[in-house]
């Protein structure tokens, strides 16, 4: 019960066909800078959303103004985040 088996010649030299890549595969050079560029994305909404957002404790009077006073900003968050969300 306790033995160890040996591999037939059989086994270690049969060989398993493996099919060729899907044409909607991509190679793993371009999912890394996809992945980079996602990261960075997040990164440079994040340093936007943090220099001018209200704080916690702001009513909703205070957010509307906010982001209406700065619309340009609040038109690249978004359009960066539906930049993000086709590209997964």
């Amino acid at each position: 019960m306790l033995e160890t088996k040996e591999a037939t010649a059989a086994a270690v030299g049969a060989t398993v066909a493996t099919s060729k890549r899907a044409a909607g595969d991509i190679s793993a050079r371009l999912a890394g800078a996809g992945a980079i560029t996602f990261a960075a994305t997040v990164l440079v909404q994040n340093i936007i959303r943090g220099a001018s957002v209200p704080g916690n404790g702001a009513t909703t009077a205070d957010i509307l103004t906010h982001y209406t006073e700065h619309r340009p900003i609040t038109f690249a968050l978004v359009a960066t985040y539906r930049w993000r969300r086709a590209r997964r």
